[in-house]
């Protein structure tokens, strides 16, 4: 009996091992099964991955390619006729561009003075080289003055009160005043400049100073005693002539000194032609450096004429006078009788020079 108990347990105990190894493996087996599938799965999804990434790549590199065929088709080289259409194209270009360069110059050339003008409110607010303060005249109604004289002709000396450096374009202006037949200039130099151009009876004084941004390049002051002019200073200003170029200085020299004997403006417009006289409104002085037959008739006008044997004896004085001065140095002073010159040696020695003229 004991025996077979114990036969029985052996039995059982047997069958419990051999269970307990079947379910292990069948665990096991059940594991790595689970584990093979999940792998294999991850491993499909990859490939599914790499697949769909190659796809996209071929795509972009075919529709990159695909591009560049398009480019190619659309944009052949230029034909030599379009290359002649795009030269010809871009000289007319280049030409129009020049048209409007150019007449946007002559715009501001011709007609920058009416310009200024209108964005300013008017002619007195223009730059000062458009300006100067004589008289009451404007564009559309001038008048003249005059000096007391008995209508036969003008005789009146003119003080030279200017520095040095204003010589040259003193004596121009004067001379060029004198071939008037109306006119017998006498010219003298004050002792010593006088920038306060102080007026003296009977004579027209011009002097040069830098006055300050008044607004005007030059001044002519007529003090008339009744109707006629007793006192005439002409003013240069410096703080805007100082460093421009000799034909404005020699245009502003001509104007004042014209203003002197009378004479109004010929015209104030700077947007017109010009009239090749000195006592017109310019914005090119090279044009208006001197007075013309015009200014000299309007002098007949107003003064008569110089005897016709002194009108000849003055136009020789003045070829005498530019001869002796380039013999004897800067010209001080002269008359129908005499000149006077002075001429620096050095520092020290100066010579003065007085020449006599026949009293024929």
């Amino acid at each position: 009996m004991a025996l077979r108990l114990q036969n029985e347990e052996t039995y059982h105990s047997a069958i419990f091992a051999t269970q307990s190894i079947i379910d292990v493996e069948k665990a096991t087996t059940e594991d790595t099964v689970s584990s093979d599938e999940e792998y294999a799965k991850k491993v499909q999804q990859e490939e599914e991955d790499r697949a769909i990434a190659v796809r996209l790549q071929q795509n972009d590199h075919q529709g990159g390619n695909a591009q560049t065929g398009d480019t190619q088709v659309r944009s052949p080289a230029p034909t030599p006729e379009q290359t002649r259409r795009w030269k010809r194209r871009r000289l007319c270009n280049g030409i129009f561009l020049l048209l409007i360069l150019g007449g946007g110059t002559f715009c501001v050339l011709h007609f920058g003075d009416s310009i200024w003008a209108r964005l300013t409110g008017g002619s007195a607010d223009l730059p000062p080289f458009f300006r100067d303060k004589w008289g009451e005249s404007n564009s559309t109604s001038y008048y003249f003055m005059e000096w007391n004289n008995d209508k036969k002709g003008l005789e009146l000396e003119v003080v030279n009160a200017l520095t040095e450096d204003w010589d040259s374009y003193f004596n121009r202006a004067v001379n060029e005043w004198n071939q008037a037949s109306a006119l017998d200039l006498s010219t003298r130099v004050a002792d010593k400049p006088d920038p306060d151009c102080t007026p003296v009876r009977g004579l027209l004084k011009v002097c040069n100073d830098a006055y300050g941004f008044t607004g005007w390049t030059g001044l002519n002051q007529n003090i008339r005693e009744g109707r006629y002019i007793t006192y005439s200073v002409a003013k240069l200003n410096e703080s805007y002539l100082k460093n421009t170029v000799q034909s404005e200085k020699q245009y502003v020299m001509c104007h004042e000194i014209g203003h002197g004997f009378g004479l109004p403006h010929r015209d104030e417009q700077t947007n017109n032609p010009d009239l090749g006289t000195c006592l017109d409104y310019t914005v090119r002085p090279q044009n208006n450096m001197s007075p013309d037959e015009v200014d000299f008739d309007n002098l007949k006008n107003i003064y008569g004429e110089i005897r016709n044997g002194k009108r000849r004896s003055r136009r020789r004085l003045g070829e005498t006078l530019q001869m002796l001065e380039r013999q004897h140095g800067r010209l001080l002073h002269y008359s129908e009788y005499s000149a006077t010159y002075e001429e620096m040696i050095d520092d020290d020695i100066t010579v003065t020079t007085t020449v006599y003229f026949p009293l024929s």
